[in-house]
């Protein structure tokens, strides 16, 4: 949306959009087939998902190619090759079969079905929080694709390919703080701004619901939050969606545990604004929504600080307790490298040393 509305904005501790492997590899197949010449493309995707094709084998296509380019030597293959060149017949037949839909398809209906043909999900299968990203990345993908073709929809995949191709470099704007920051809550971690936007609280999301998930993990989703919530100075905005895609689906949303904890499930208020329904809570005594949201986590730590206690902090480094506030369950650490800190000993990334 920050590309389609021309605003500035920056990736903290990570990559663009466009840029992260995985929207790469799917881009791939998709420039591929409009453009049989982009050999960046075919090599980035010949073995993706692997197919047992190296660079030996890439070499003897080379050689066979005869002056075409890769891509269509592979296309001209006979279907009864032995040996190096049979390891290239799946490839084939996937891609021709691909040409022979991009026509038949709506632009959304065409990619879904690249992505689910070539079994582009099956790569990321593992439970991980990357691989969960990665398979959340390539929805909001195909989320991209249906947004361009409900606002475009008498154009085609070669259109959207030019509009990812000259919006890539959007936010190269001159003033580096007049932008928006795009984060992981990871990675803000001890840093503070005017406003900040929690997007994405919605069960299974936010807190994120694995397979085999426990009490430990929601604890840990709920620190989380609490980190996120913590680095608005001024203004905070708890934001869901009603539904969205993920995996290439459209799936209804039920709101974040975390904030009927934080007791704003039930007092919203709406207002419309160019036929988009909005709602919005006011309540100022927040201090104390989120003391009580910090006590229903799952386990409280059951660690003791003292003062002269020497800490480790995963983003600030070693330092020593000064004071301890039992009531608040919070201390001021004087750390080697960043000076004073008033921390949550509950919620706080530290450990004794």
């Amino acid at each position: 949306k920050f590309v389609a509305y021309d605003v500035p904005y920056r990736i903290f501790g990570g990559q663009k959009f466009y840029e992260r492997a995985e929207i790469k590899n799917v881009m791939a197949y998709l420039k591929l087939l409009v453009n049989p010449r982009d050999e960046e493309s075919f090599l980035r995707i010949i073995n993706f998902p692997k197919r047992g094709i190296g660079d030996g084998a890439i070499e003897k296509l080379r050689e066979r190619s005869l002056g075409q380019n890769l891509f269509q030597t592979v296309l001209s293959l006979d279907d009864a090759e032995s040996g190096t060149m049979a390891k290239f017949l799946p490839f084939k037949i996937l891609m021709q079969d691909f040409l022979k839909n991009i026509s038949e398809l709506s632009l959304f209906d065409f990619v879904q079905y690249v992505i689910e043909k070539a079994n582009i999900l099956a790569e990321y299968s593992n439970e991980t929080d990357e691989e969960i990203n990665r398979k959340l990345n390539i929805g909001e993908l195909v989320q991209n694709v249906k947004n361009f073709q409900d606002d475009n929809p008498e154009k085609g995949l070669v259109d959207f390919l030019g509009l990812v191709s000259l919006s890539t470099d959007i936010d190269s704007f001159q003033e580096e703080d007049n932008r928006v920051t795009l984060a992981t809550v990871h990675s803000v971690k001890g840093l503070e701004f005017k406003v900040v936007f929690v997007i994405g609280l919605e069960e299974k999301y936010f807190p994120i619901m694995r397979i085999n998930s426990s009490d430990d993990d929601i604890e840990e989703e709920r620190r989380l939050m609490y980190v996120a919530v913590t680095r608005a100075k001024e203004r905070l905005f708890l934001t869901c969606a009603k539904k969205r895609y993920i995996y290439g689906k459209e799936n209804f949303s039920q709101i974040s545990r975390f904030i009927k904890e934080l007791g704003y499930e039930n007092e919203y208020h709406s207002f419309e604004q160019n036929d988009t329904k909005y709602q919005y809570v006011e309540k100022k005594n927040f201090s104390e929504s989120l003391n009580g949201f910090m006590h229903k986590t799952v386990k409280a730590k059951q660690i003791d600080y003292e003062v002269g206690d020497r800490v480790f902090h995963s983003n600030f480094g070693v330092g020593y307790i000064s004071s301890v506030d039992n009531k608040t369950r919070t201390a001021k650490i004087e750390f080697d490298s960043f000076g004073n800190k008033i921390l949550s000993l509950d919620f706080a990334p530290i450990k004794k040393i």
